[in-house]
């Protein structure tokens, strides 16, 4: 299970008013661990509530397959994803689509529990928009064996021409709760 709160800041070139841009929930289930001859499998439902001054309007909720295969150091993700129901009115920090497809390939450098991330994903906003291209990179450190820091840098277009540049700082804090922890009997 994930929560994530996404803030931004406004450009001043946009309408967009910065701040904390809504409160979004995933639970993720895998239903496979990868094989010899088959992928690791898992699917994902999400729901975002608006929240904030860049929070938008609306509830959106989304269900997604995930798919990863490994090969040595490194692995490929391919990912789908459609929309069951989008907010009426977009918060700053995402632009809902109908449905995006995606594909993602990560490095691992063993020795300094460092990821190096690119991924590439084609996504339809609205009936009669262009199609929405994105290409990005980041860097995921394991900081503590409980925090880690991902930094990215990303880019996307619409009808050949460059929409939005976007720079994505995430921190992420593992913790266990004690209710859901068995006890094994030793």
């Amino acid at each position: 299970m994930a929560l994530r709160t996404p803030f931004v800041a406004s450009s001043g070139r946009s309408d967009t008013p910065g701040g904390l841009a809504g409160i979004d929930f995933s639970i993720l289930l895998n239903l496979s661990t990868e094989r010899v001859r088959l992928p690791g499998l898992a699917v994902r439902v999400d729901a975002s509530l608006p929240a904030g001054a860049a929070g938008g309007h609306g509830m959106g909720r989304g269900v997604t397959g995930l798919a990863t295969r490994s090969f040595g150091a490194a692995r490929i993700h391919l990912n789908a994803s459609v929309a069951l129901d989008l907010p009426e009115t977009a918060g700053g920090a995402d632009h809902p689509q109908r449905w995006w497809v995606g594909m993602a390939v990560d490095r691992t450098l063993i020795r300094s529990s460092t990821l190096l991330v690119g991924e590439a994903t084609v996504g339809w906003v609205l009936r009669g928009a262009p199609l929405r291209y994105s290409v990005g990179g980041a860097i995921r450190r394991q900081v503590t064996p409980t925090l880690v820091a991902d930094p990215g840098l990303g880019w996307e277009f619409a009808s050949g021409k460059r929409t939005e540049t976007s720079l994505t700082i995430g921190l992420s804090h593992s913790f266990g709760v004690a209710f859901l922890m068995p006890v094994r009997a030793r």
